[in-house]
Parts: C-alpha cells; structure tokens; sequence
C-alpha cells in the first residue's frame, strides 16, 4: 500500500538486525504502534523476527514489556541494550 513506501528504516537498521540475529542475539521489538503495522513494514523491508519477539500497543507499555523480557528464565544473563527511536 501506499503508506509503506512513505515508510523507510533507519539506514542500515534492516542489515544490522539481521546480522545480530546470525550472530545469536535475540532480537525484539518493542513498538507504540500497533502490530500489524509493524510487521507490514518488517514485511516490507524483509526483516523476520522470532515468533514472539515482536511486542506492540496492544502488548502495553514499553517498560513493561521490557521488565517481563528481563524475567524471562531463558533470557536470564544475556545482554539487553534498548534501542529508542525517540528523542524527548
């Protein structure tokens, strides 16, 4: 549709996630907006995440979301860095 093209990633945000994803690091994204916009534009830009790993409005806040992931049994000593596309 017409709005996914008014819609580009950050520079080479695709490749990178990609290649944290080949080097073994499970990668989220956490989003305001609703889901399935989100994976129309991943759908878009050809980026595929893990069943699970993509978290939307309807999923709740963002620090929420974050502070499950963080109790996740499976996640437990890894690494977290967030990423925020906002600024203020």
């Amino acid at each position: 549709t017409k709005w996914l093209a008014l819609n580009e990633p950050y520079g080479v945000v695709p490749d990178c996630m990609d290649a944290m994803q080949e080097a073994g690091a499970e990668v989220f994204i956490i989003t305001t907006k609703q889901k399935r916009f989100c994976q129309a534009l991943l759908d878009d830009w050809g980026v595929e995440l893990k069943p699970g790993h993509l978290f939307a409005l309807e999923d709740g806040p963002k620090v929420g979301v974050l502070g499950d992931l963080l109790q996740r049994p499976e996640l437990a000593g890894r690494e977290f860095h967030f990423i925020e596309d906002k600024l203020g």
